[in-house]
């Protein structure tokens, strides 16, 4: 029972909302197809329209079969740039820097590059302004549960994002996937 509302404003149908009058609406994220990395040195990524503004990337399970760190790269349609990363990666628990570097071939995970190593992966890319991108990622270890890390970094390119690869320093991978979405 409603007390102040008169009993006509309570029948007939609702009107529905059928999007076309709203605003201010973004659309959700666009999926690309899942990757493996089993058996793979590298995974590339390719045909990002132009425009995007945020990656995300997940990595389940990536391990590689030899001593060797897992990196990325970010490309234009030039190709995949190799110079120029400022990088580095964090200890979660401690805050202390295990290996940065302001002028490196790649973003990369590598204080943890041993055989085997199993992590998870949980990271954006995001574009500042113009071609400066932002690379922050989460990591937790699978097979040493008490240790999580933070990989991140800044590129700029000469031109518009068009594709990342992710891949191991030597060797190949032995498990994981990967799964990509831009907005």
């Amino acid at each position: 029972k409603i007390d102040t509302m008169a009993a006509s404003k309570l029948t007939g149908a609702l009107p529905a909302i059928d999007g076309s009058s709203l605003t201010g609406l973004t659309s959700g994220f666009t999926y690309l197809s899942d990757q493996t990395l089993t058996g793979n040195s590298q995974v590339t990524f390719t045909g990002f329209p132009s425009g995007v503004n945020m990656i995300k990337i997940i990595i389940e399970n990536a391990s590689v079969n030899t001593t060797a760190s897992q990196r990325m790269r970010i490309g234009d349609s030039g190709g995949l740039a190799t110079g120029s990363y400022i990088r580095g990666d964090t200890f979660a628990a401690t805050g202390v820097g295990n290996s940065n570097d302001s002028n490196a071939d790649s973003w990369r995970l590598q204080s943890w590059s041993g055989a085997a190593t199993t992590a998870l992966h949980n990271g954006e890319l995001v574009r500042l302004t113009g071609n400066k991108w932002f690379w922050h990622c989460n990591v937790f270890i699978a097979n040493e549960p008490s240790y999580m890390n933070v990989w991140q970094g800044y590129k700029e390119l000469s031109g518009e994002l068009t594709q990342l690869q992710f891949y191991a320093s030597a060797g190949a991978f032995d498990s994981g996937v990967m799964r990509v979405a831009y907005q």
